[in-house]
């Protein structure tokens, strides 16, 4: 797929947890997540404010946002073993900008840290003072 901010291309590593979402999809539904009424979403909008809605009526930490998905989804690739080039590559970014987002969600949650080398977390020729 390509990305609309930046027009790269990304692609989404599907797990078997995924595959078995996918598979579970109704004949007939295009997306995976739909609205209460089984319909995608017209607008991110919409999608964003179904979230906070859901968020709050399951009181769930309010820092907690949809834009966030993506930065928790390569900080967790990142734990599962791909490297940084490949995050990059599968979310559409340089590997500078995928290293600063794994830094800023690492930062919300240093258990996410433990184990895992500096040099894993910075673009080449980057050092940490």
């Amino acid at each position: 797929m390509w990305t609309q901010k930046r027009k790269r291309l990304a692609s989404i590593p599907v797990t078997d947890r995924m595959a078995a979402l996918i598979d579970g999809i109704p004949d007939g539904q295009s997306r995976l997540i739909t609205n209460m009424r089984g319909h995608p979403y017209q607008h991110e909008n919409y999608l964003r404010d179904a979230v906070s809605t859901w968020r709050d009526k399951l009181k769930i930490r309010s820092e907690l946002r949809l834009y966030a998905a993506r930065g928790t989804a390569a900080t967790r690739l990142l734990e599962a073993g791909a490297d940084l080039k490949e995050i990059a590559i599968h979310m559409g970014w340089s590997i500078k900008h995928a290293a600063e987002v794994i830094e800023r969600h690492v930062a919300l949650s240093p258990a996410m840290l433990d184990g895992v080398p500096a040099s894993e977390l910075l673009p080449e020729n980057r050092t940490v003072t």
